[in-house]
C-alpha cells in the first residue's frame, strides 16, 4: 500500500520568496550565540526548497545576499575579530555554503527520488569537513547545536560530528522531496521510510549506549576561575590615565576592551616600569583568590584541581615564583594541580611576533612539575602565543591517565583524536570564553569527550564551566555570570569507553565523498531526468 495525502491537506510551497525569508530568519538563529537546536533544521529545509523552486540565476542572486546578511548578524560578537573582517569572512563563507544546494539542484531529477535525497547531505558533509581544515576548525558546525539531545549526540562516537550534520541535511532533502510528491499526489513511502528508519536506529543506538554505560570509580574534581579583567584595566590606567570598566559580558570586539588591549603593548615592552606596579598587585590578589577557592575545593574532597586558561598572567623572569608557590600548594594538599599560565615574554612588540606562552603545568602531589603543555592551536589574529608541538600528553596518576589541552584546541577533532587513541580517561580543558559563545563552546568540547570516550573537566572564565562523562552528560556546571565564587565541583567516572570513531576516524566523511561522486556520475551517465 502506497502512502498518499488527500489534496485538501497537501502543503503548497509555491511562493519561493517566503521560503527564502524563513530560511534567512532560521539562519540568523543558527548562530552559536543563540544556542538553539531547531533553527538549523528549518533554515536548511526552507533554503533547499527555495533553491530547488527558483531559477539558477534568481536563486543565486537572492540566496547569497540573504545568507551573507544572516551570517554577519550571527557572527557579530561571536567572531573575535573586527567587523570589516567579519563582513569579508561571512561573504566568502556564505558563497561556499551554497555549493551543496546548487549541486543538489544540478542533480535534482536525474536520479530516483530516494537516491536523489542523498546528493545534498553528502555534499554538505564534504563541505563541512573541508571548512573544518581551516583556522576556524569546526566552529559553526550545526551538530553542536543539537547537544541537548543526548541520544542523538551519541552518533558522534561512531561518525564524529559529521553523521549528526548528515541527518539534519538529509532531513531537508527528504522532506522537500516528500512535499513535492505530495503536491503531485504521488506515493512517497520509498523516500520517507529510509530516513525515518535510519533516524530511529540512531536514536535507539543512543538510548542503549547511554543506558548501558559502565560503572566506574568516581573521582572528585574541581575547576576554579576568577575575574581577571582588573589586570588589564590597571595596565590601561597606568599607561593612559583613563579609568575604564569592562563589563563581564563584553565581547572580544568591545571598544573599551580594544583600548585596554592596545595599552598591553606598552606593558609588554616596559613591564619593569614602576607605573605598572598596581597591575602586579592585582595579579597577586587574583592568585590569592584562586588559592582560597582551591583550598575550599580540597576541603570538599577534590583530588584534581584545574584553573582556567591563562588566569595566572606573569612576566617571564617572575614565573618561577608563581610556579614554586603552585608546587608547594599541590604538595601540601596532596592534589594534582593543572596550573595555567599566560607568561609574557617582555620586549618590543613586533607585528606578527608571539610574545606570550599560553600553557598549563601539571603538578603532582609530590610538588613536581611533570609536564608543561603549550596550547597547540592559538586563535589566529587574536592570540600572539608560542604554539605547542601538537602532542597531547598522557599524565599517569594514581586515579587514572589524564590529558590536558587548552580551550581552542578542543575545537579540532583531528587533534583531539590523540586522546581517544591513548589510554586517557579524563580530559582537562582550561578555557577562556565570552558571553556570546557560552555555553555552546563548552558543548563543543563535550562532544570531543563523546568522540573519544573520556570524561572531561572544563573550567572556563567568562563562560560555562562543566564536568561531563564520556557520553557528554553534564554532571556539574558553574556559570561564570551567575556565580561570584567561580568554584566548580563534580565527580567524574574514571573509565575509558571505547568508541568506533577512535578506530575509523573520519571514514564517514570519505564514504560521503565517494557516495557523492557515484551519485553524480550515475546522474550524468543516465543522461535523462527521472520523473
Amino acid at each position: 500500500m502506497q502512502l498518499s495525502i488527500p489534496s485538501s491537506v497537501r502543503p503548497s510551497f509555491r511562493k519561493p520568496i517566503w521560503l527564502l525569508l524563513l530560511a534567512f530568519v532560521g539562519s540568523v538563529f543558527t548562530s552559536p550565540k543563540w544556542g538553539l537546536a531547531l533553527p538549523p533544521w528549518l533554515a536548511i529545509l526552507f533554503l533547499l526548497a527555495f533553491i530547488r523552486q527558483s531559477g539558477w540565476k534568481r536563486g543565486f542572486l537572492l540566496a547569497w545576499p540573504a545568507l551573507w546578511l544572516a551570517g554577519i548578524i550571527g557572527a557579530l560578537d561571536v567572531v573575535p575579530l573586527p567587523t570589516p573582517f567579519v563582513i569579508v569572512y561571512t561573504l566568502i563563507g556564505s558563497l561556499l555554503s551554497l555549493a551543496p544546494y546548487f549541486i543538489d539542484k544540478w542533480q535534482h531529477g536525474r536520479l530516483p527520488d530516494w537516491a536523489g535525497t542523498l546528493v545534498f547531505p553528502t555534499a554538505a558533509v564534504c563541505l563541512d569537513f573541508f571548512t573544518a581544515q581551516g583556522a576556524a576548525g569546526t566552529w559553526g558546525n550545526i551538530a553542536y547545536l543539537q547537544f541537548s539531545n543526548t541520544w542523538l549526540m551519541q552518533l558522534a562516537s561512531v561518525t564524529g560530528i559529521w553523521g549528526i550534520g548528515f541527518l539534519i541535511y538529509w532531513f531537508a532533502s527528504t522532506a522537500n522531496t516528500v512535499f513535492a510528491q505530495m503536491e503531485k499526489q504521488k506515493p512517497f513511502r520509498r523516500v520517507a521510510v529510509p530516513y525515518l528508519a535510519v533516524f530511529l536506529a540512531v536514536m535507539v543506538f543512543g538510548f542503549l549506549r547511554v543506558q548501558f554505560s559502565p560503572n566506574a570509580q568516581k573521582l572528585t574534581v574541581a575547576g576554579i576561575t576568577a575575574e581577571n579583567i582588573g589586570i588589564f584595566e590597571q595596565v590601561h590606567l597606568a599607561e593612559t590615565g583613563e579609568q575604564v570598566n569592562i563589563p563581564p559580558d563584553a565581547s572580544q570586539t568591545n571598544p573599551e576592551l580594544a583600548r585596554v588591549s592596545a595599552s598591553m603593548v606598552a606593558f609588554v615592552a616596559n613591564s619593569d616600569d614602576a607605573k605598572f606596579k598596581p597591575a602586579f598587585t592585582e595579579i597577586d590578589r587574583i592568585v590569592e583568590e584562586l588559592y582560597t577557592q582551591s583550598v575550599a575545593a580540597v576541603e570538599q574532597g577534590a583530588k584534581v584541581i584545574a584553573w582556567t586558561e591563562g588566569i595566572v598572567a606573569v612576566i617571564k623572569h617572575d614565573e618561577d615564583r608563581y610556579i614554586n608557590q603552585a608546587r608547594q600548594f599541590a604538595k601540601e594538599h596532596q592534589v594534582w594541580l593543572f596550573f595555567p599560565m599566560a607568561t609574557i615574554l617582555p620586549g618590543e612588540v613586533q607585528p606578527g611576533t608571539a610574545f606570550m606562552e599560553n600553557k598549563v603545568l601539571t603538578i603532582s602531589p609530590l610538588g613536581e612539575v611533570v609536564n608543561t603543555y603549550f596550547k597547540s592551536i592559538p586563535v589566529g589574529g587574536v592570540e600572539p602565543c608560542v604554539p605547542g608541538d601538537g602532542i597531547i600528553p598522557v599524565i599517569e596518576t594514581e586515579y587514572g591517565p589524564i590529558s590536558p589541552v587548552i580551550c581552542y584546541d578542543a575545537d579540532f577533532p583531528q587533534l583531539l583524536r590523540q586522546v581517544g587513541q591513548q589510554e586517557t580517561e579524563l580530559l582537562i580543558v582550561p578555557s577562556g570564553d565570552w558571553a556570546a559563545i557560552s555555553p555552546v563552546h563548552s558543548y563543543m568540547a563535550a562532544v570531543r569527550a563523546i568522540e573519544n570516550g573520556v570524561s572531561m573537566l572544563r573550567p572556563a572564565s567568562r563562560g560555562l564551566s562543566v564536568v561531563t562523562d564520556a557520553y557528554g552528560r553534564i554532571l556539574a556546571q558553574d556559570d561564570f555570570f551567575s556565580d561570584d565564587e567561580h568554584l566548580l565541583l563534580g565527580s567524574v567516572p574514571m573509565v575509558k569507553v571505547p568508541t568506533i570513531y577512535n578506530r575509523i576516524g573520519n571514514l564517514f566523511v570519505w564514504l560521503c565523498g565517494t557516495g557523492l561522486l557515484l551519485l553524480v556520475l550515475t546522474g550524468l551517465l543516465g543522461n535523462r531526468r527521472v520523473g
